[in-house]
């Protein structure tokens, strides 16, 4: 699972999940999160909430934007979206959500 940059719960940016080894292009892209680690204290009790917005297609790659989070917390994101030829390919990546200094 790819680790993606540390996030800031105050920040809000735009990922991106790379298809173009599989595909020239992909669409009717579907990505939800969840709880990949959090510390004992610090439980989401609504880790969709790191998604803001639908996500976008350009080419092979999805952006979603992502904010806010709860920090001490590592999100499981997963892209669901389909090739030109009709194949459902997934991609996956961590978000680790920190203060930082």
């Amino acid at each position: 699972m790819n680790r993606l940059p540390i996030k800031d719960p105050e920040e809000s940016v735009v990922i991106e999940f790379d298809f173009s080894a599989e595909a020239a292009s992909v669409s009717s892209p579907l990505v939800v999160a969840s709880i990949e680690y959090s510390g004992p204290d610090d439980a989401d009790p609504a880790p969709m909430a790191v998604l803001s917005g639908v996500p976008q297609v350009l080419g092979a790659s999805v952006l979603q934007r992502v904010q806010g989070g709860i920090a001490g917390t590592d999100y499981g994101l997963r892209c669901l979206a389909i090739t030109e030829a009709g194949d459902a390919l997934v991609a996956s990546a961590v978000l680790p959500v920190r203060e930082k200094p």
